[in-house]
Order: C-alpha cells, then structure tokens, then sequence
C-alpha cells in the first residue's frame, strides 16, 4: 500500500485486511466498493455467455403435436414499366396510395402520335375508297365476261344434248332389235324352264300320290286278312296265298332297291333330276313296307292269333281305312296342280310370239344421219362461240389483281392506324393489379423508354410466410394445410393461413438463425399464404407460425 491505495495486482483481499488492521476505515470501505464491483462485472460475463444455451433450449421446446417457426412477412411486387417513349406529363399517384386493377397511374404525352394517328386514318380511308372502286370495275367487267360465257356454254349445252339424243338414237336403233331379241329369247327359256319344273313336280305328286293310295290299299288288305285270319283262323290255302304275296313283295322289294341304288348314282353324276331320285326312294320305301307287311302276315297266320292280336288287327284295319282316304284325297288335290302346268304352257306360248315380234322389228332398223351431222354442225358452232368468250377472261383477272392490290394497301393503312391506336393507348399508363404503391421511380417531365420502370406496386390482398421445416417433421406437413400466424405488431391476434408451397429440395439453415448448430442443419422452405383484407401484415415484418398435427 502506498499512499492510502488499494492494489489488487499485488494483494490478495484477505492479505491485505491482514497486513492493514491498522488502516483507517475510509480506507477499508473503498477496497471492499471495488471488490464488489468486480464481483458484479465477472457474474453479468457468466451470465451472457450462457444466454444462447438458453435460446436454444427455449427454440426447441416444441409441442409434438406442432411446429413453430418463425420467419419474415413476404408480398407480391409488380413492377410497372412504359411500352412507349416519351415525356411523363402526368403522375396520379405517390409512395403509398391504394391503387385498383386497371387504373391510370401515369400518362405520357402522345401529341405526335394523335397527328399520326389522323394522318393515317386519312390514308386508310383513301385506301378503301380505291378499294371500293376497284371492286366495282372487277364486278362490271366479270358480270360481263360471265354473262358471254354463260351464253356460249348453254348454246354448247343445247347443241350437245342434241347431238347425244341424235348419237343415242342412232345406236339404240342398231341394238334395239339385238336387245328384243336377246331379252325376248330369255323370256322363252325362263318360260319353258317353269314349264318343265311344273310338269315335273305334278307328275312327281301324282306319282307319289298314286303310291301312296296302292301302299294305303295293300295296307289295308293286309291288315283286313290278319283281322280275318285273327277271327276265324287261317286254311291251307291262304296261308300258300300269304307264301305267294311275302315272295311277290320280296321280289317288287328287291327291284325297287336296286332301281333306288341305280338312280342314286345317276343322281350323283348329274343325269337325272332331284325328284326323279325322290320318286325311285319313295318306290323302295313303299316295297319294303309292304315286304315287311307281307313277312307280318305270314307270321301271324302261321303262329295263330291271341285275343290282343285280334284288338290290334282291328285297330290296323280302322288305321289303314284312315290312311287309304287320306291319300285318296291328296290324289284328288294333285289336279291343282295340273293347272300350273296350263298356266306355264299359256307362259311359254307368249314368250314365243314376242321373241316372233322382235325378229319382226329388225327389218325397220333404219336411221336418218342427216340428223347426226345436222346437230354436230350446230355443237361446233357453239364451242367456237364459248372459246371467244373464255379468251375476254384476261380483263377480270387484271380487275381482280387490282383488287388484291386495293386490298393490301387497306390491310396496310389499317394495321398503321391500329399501332397508332395502339400506342396511344400504351401511352395511358394503368395499374396490372390492386395494390399499394410502394415505390416511385419517376417524376412528371422526366423522359421515358420502354420497358423503363415507373413504379413498383405490392399486393397486400395476399400476404406470404416462409418457414424452415426440420426433415423429420416434414412428413406431418401437407399442401393444404391450415397454420396459425402472429405478429409482433398485433400481439393479442392471430392470422389464419394454409399451406400453399412445401420445398422438394432440402437446404441449410438460412444464416440469420442465431446459432451455429441450428445453421448445419438441413430444412425444407414452406410457403404459408396468407389473406391480408386489413392490409395489417406489411412486407418485412417477423412473424412466428404454428402448424397444427
């Protein structure tokens, strides 16, 4: 101690109120101040180095079932720019006014461009007047031509329907009677052929039925014989009787199959009709039923009748009756069709006399040529007239170039009105969106070029938040979903939003996080949108948001 004056570099505290009992107590007071302050200062260092420790504990403390974070207040800018030069010569606007969708915002001065603009409005309807004139001269000079044409073509359509009937004329006169003929000739062999087909069904029907009334007949003999056999027995002399029919049907059953197989095979070589085969197949039947008949008879007379026998011969006899009458009438049907046979002969002899009128009408095949030339005389003439007119048509295709022409200046003049127009209209600078105009970037009397920007206007009807999601709670968030956002500036509300944008690329941990462990990390970037109709949130203000599982 030197002086009265503490020195903590050479003195510990307790060293020093050892060696310096004897101070005075003003001395003591000021040391014990100093130690105290330095007390003070080391515990204020401690604290702060451990305060980001805290930060971090507190950031990570998460519900499981949410996410919070926290991010910037985002919107949407539009830039508004001229697509003509000029001199601004009005400004409605200034840094901070509510603008709508379509509203002028700024005006460039268009005097030049309004003079233009008449200038070519004069040249346009210039133009359309010698387009319409044009296409008057066009009209008069094709009426003209076509109306020469027209006459010309329908004096050749005359001359050559003329001559056609002339020339048709003459060659139906050369193959009229060939074509009779031929048709005539057709008409008898059509005729004879239907005759022939009806006098071969009507001889195969009253064959048929004829065989079917002599199968009916013996039918019935037999079947008269068993029933008499059946009642009273049979002699000696009908059962040789019965031998002699069972041999006599054999013999009739064995021709009848061999005429059948004959003529099946004719049949089958085309030499014989389908009802000639038919009628030989219902002979064969016919024989072997009265065979088959016959062999019955003999039997039943040889072995002796039974009570039941007796029944059934009766029942055959009652049976065959039935069946005799029946093709006793079909017989008598048949005559029908020997009318068809009439009607086909009466066919056959008309055919015959207009085929005799065809061959009579080739002798006045004659025809008067002087008709002919006559006509092709008249033809000629009409086509030199139509080649005269057609060769007028160069004056219509000039007219008509001239039109073309008259037309393209009228496209030109109007596309140069309509840029004007176009550029006036451009000059009337309009709001592409409702907004708030957040930046001014002209002044009235400035020059401007296009694509030079005028102002800037920032959408506040929708706001933006992102966030930064962990990977391991991205898979809880999806697009759609809602969030809970609050702001600094409105402590005691909250703004509802959804989830519009989820990252498909993870990144690092944008710089501004506070500490480094949280910045090595990889996040997903979420979107949140937000619907601003307050225009309360503003561009650049924190914001913290909870997303809700």
């Amino acid at each position: 101690m030197e002086n009265g004056n503490c020195n903590l570099s050479e003195f510990s505290e307790t060293e020093f109120f050892r060696k310096n009992l004897v101070s005075d107590e003003a001395t003591k007071e000021v040391c014990q101040m100093i130690l105290s302050r330095i007390f003070i200062i080391v515990s204020l260092i401690a604290i702060n180095l451990s305060w980001p420790l805290i930060l971090i504990s507190c950031g990570n403390s998460e519900d499981k079932e949410s996410i919070s974070a926290s991010g910037t207040i985002e919107a949407r800018d539009v830039d508004v720019s001229t697509q003509v030069v000029g001199q601004i010569v009005s400004l409605q606007i200034e840094e901070g006014d509510s603008v709508q969708k379509g509203q002028v915002i700024a005006e460039i001065d268009h005097t030049k461009l309004d003079i233009q603009l008449r200038q070519a409005q004069a040249n346009l309807a210039s133009a359309q007047a010698r387009l319409a004139q044009a296409k008057l001269m066009a009209q008069l000079t094709s009426t003209q031509t076509q109306t020469q044409i027209q006459q010309a073509k329908a004096l050749l359509e005359v001359s050559s329907s003329r001559l056609s009937q002339a020339q048709i004329g003459e060659e139906l006169q050369q193959t009229a009677t060939d074509t009779q003929i031929q048709q005539a000739e057709s008409a008898l062999a059509q005729a004879t052929e239907r005759l022939n087909q009806a006098q071969e069904l009507y001889l195969f029907a009253q064959a048929q039925s004829k065989s079917q009334v002599e199968q009916a007949e013996a039918t019935l003999k037999v079947a008269t014989t068993r029933l008499s056999i059946a009642e009273k027995g049979a002699r000696e002399q009908e059962v040789k009787v019965v031998e002699n029919s069972v041999s006599q049907a054999k013999a009739n059953f064995d021709n009848a199959k061999s005429n059948f197989e004959r003529m099946q095979k004719l049949h089958s070589e085309g030499t014989i009709s389908k009802q000639q085969l038919d009628l030989a197949q219902l002979q064969f039947d016919v024989a072997q039923s009265q065979y088959k008949s016959a062999q019955e008879q003999l039997s039943l007379i040889k072995e002796g009748a039974r009570y039941e026998d007796k029944e059934a011969a009766q029942a055959q006899v009652d049976q065959a009756e039935a069946a005799l009458q029946l093709a006793q009438s079909a017989l008598i049907q048949n005559n029908v069709r020997a009318k068809d046979v009439e009607v086909a002969r009466a066919a056959v002899k008309q055919a015959e006399a207009t085929l005799a009128l065809a061959k009579a009408n080739a002798l006045q095949n004659k025809l008067r040529k002087e008709d002919v030339e006559s006509t092709q005389a008249s033809v000629d003439q009409a086509k030199a007239a139509l080649q005269f007119a057609e060769a007028n048509t160069v004056q219509p295709q000039i007219q008509q170039q001239n039109v073309l022409l008259a037309e393209m200046q009228v496209k030109s003049a109007q596309d140069a009105v309509e840029l004007l127009q176009t550029q006036i209209n451009d000059a009337k600078i309009t709001a592409p969106t409702a907004g708030i105009v957040t930046t001014k970037v002209v002044e009235i009397g400035e020059l401007v070029s296009p694509g030079m920007p005028i102002a800037v206007i920032t959408n506040l009807d929708t706001v933006y938040l992102t966030i930064f999601v962990p990977e391991t709670k991205l898979g809880k968030v999806k697009l759609g979903q809602r969030a809970q956002v609050s702001v600094d500036s409105f402590p005691d509300r909250t703004f509802n939003g959804k989830v519009t944008y989820i990252s498909p690329e993870a990144e690092f941990t944008p710089k501004n996080i506070q500490t480094k462990e949280e910045r090595v990390k990889l996040v997903y970037g979420v979107k949140i949108e937000l619907e601003n109709p307050e225009k309360l949130l503003k561009p650049g203000m924190p914001a913290d948001a909870v997303l809700k599982f």
